[in-house]
């Protein structure tokens, strides 16, 4: 449904009954002071959080999978930036600047880094506001306003200055409920994919690394008092082998073609040369090239060479790969099997299991990288029991494609009020 009537604005055409105001009009802007920074030293294995940069995620939510906390005395030493739930935080320095995040659960004591501020005592629906700071508007202000700095930054003067529409508070927690639903199921499916891969994670590990597959009998195959035998790669179960990676995988290195085979206009396959648009499992499509050169296939494994070395995601079409990856493939089609074989060896950033680092490998590294190589029914079984996860997964990663999609194209038809949707009751009590 459209609104009636419309005015002009400094910031567009807006419904009638909206208002405009500042920032500083809906919250109260803090940063960090900066003689109250804190070093490493303040930094400790326990206790308050220290919520920054590195805990956006790409998705724009709190991430505490590395938590970093903080001492008792310098979290007292900053009351005004104490988070709390509902607070809404925004990058100002750095290569993430301009990306933003709503603090959406309670997460106990925590303070603020010096790269954010922190939008506190928010007068209007704190997801509106939340999700007007996500529209391209308002990042283009935020990083128009970093330009201004000889070394970027976005000064608070400037946050507090930004304008945004402020329509009728049941229309903002309308206008929330709706994009916040749509989150909320992308968080569901990204929670159930990470569950269902830390399954399959576990049972590469019980079989394959401790080596307690079931034996004949059923029962776990080391500690039954299966026979062992020693290898390259330590102790392995008799009947086992060690191979080089090139004699079980079939292995494309990437190579670049020109930047004039390169657009973004869907023109030709997707195109991806390091690890810039990797996600979770399957890379983000944005580049594409016209010259089919180093191809990857559905399903390949895609492994970066050069730094950060190791990097791992799966190619859910065919796509040109350039010189920062390779394409995986085991000849006997485990890729279940291979891909957390790989997962398992790169165990860090940049490293290999046994704590080797490296900028980059060549090509001569992968082809004569030590593998173990059970025996083929094994192999059978491990991928026909992970087989319905993995697909499940791929699913789940394609249905929040399509609804970051949908949010992403309703996101400044909502915030603007160029359509008005009708929500159950409910969302005004949200």
């Amino acid at each position: 449904m459209l609104p009636e009537k419309f005015q002009e604005t400094e910031i567009g055409l807006i419904p009638e009954d909206w208002e405009t105001g500042n920032i500083n009009d809906v919250s109260t802007v803090k940063g960090r002071i900066g003689w109250r920074g804190y070093t490493k030293n303040d930094l400790s294995l326990s206790g308050p959080l220290v919520l920054g940069a590195t805990q956006i995620s790409k998705n724009n939510e709190i991430d505490l999978s590395k938590p970093v906390f903080i001492s008792r005395e310098k979290y007292e030493e900053s009351p005004e930036i104490k988070l709390n739930k509902h607070d809404i935080l925004i990058v100002k320095v750095g290569n993430t600047i301009g990306k933003v995040a709503i603090i959406r659960e309670e997460i106990g004591e925590a303070t603020l880094n010096p790269n954010c501020v922190v939008l506190k005592n928010v007068k209007i629906d704190n997801y509106f506001l939340f999700y007007f700071l996500l529209t391209k508007q308002a990042q283009h202000y935020l990083i128009n306003a970093s330009a201004a700095s000889a070394q970027p930054a976005i000064n608070q003067k400037d946050i507090k200055l930004m304008t945004l529409p402020i329509p009728p508070l049941d229309q903002q927690k309308k206008i929330s409920f709706i994009l916040s639903s749509l989150d909320q199921k992308i968080q569901l499916n990204n929670h159930m994919n990470h569950t269902l891969e830390e399954i399959s994670q576990a049972v590469f590990r019980y079989w394959f690394v401790h080596f307690e597959f079931p034996d004949e009998n059923g029962q776990p195959y080391k500690s039954s008092g299966g026979d062992m035998v020693d290898s390259e790669l330590g102790e392995i179960p008799v009947g086992w082998s060690v191979k080089k990676l090139k004699d079980t995988c079939n292995i494309t290195m990437g190579q670049s073609p020109k930047s004039e085979f390169y657009n973004e206009e869907c023109e030709g396959l997707p195109f991806h040369q390091g690890v810039t648009n990797f996600r979770e499992r399957f890379p983000k499509d944005k580049i594409y090239c016209t010259l089919e050169n180093k191809i990857a296939g559905y399903g390949d494994i895609l492994f970066s060479v050069r730094a950060p070395v190791g990097r791992i995601n799966i190619a859910k079409s065919k796509m040109v790969i350039g010189r920062g990856l390779s394409a995986i493939r085991h000849k006997k089609d485990f890729q279940s099997f291979l891909l957390y074989q790989l997962k398992n060896i790169f165990t860090e950033e940049d490293s290999i299991g046994s704590g080797t680092v490296f900028n980059a490998i060549t090509r001569k590294d992968l082809d004569d990288l030590n593998v173990i190589v059970p025996n083929e029914e094994l192999d059978k079984q491990f991928n026909e029991f992970v087989s319905p996860m993995e697909k499940q997964i791929e699913n789940l990663v394609l249905e929040n494609d399509n609804l970051t999609k949908i949010r992403d194209s309703l996101l400044p038809k909502l915030m603007f009020g160029k359509i008005v949707v009708n929500v159950p009751e409910e969302a005004n009590g949200k």
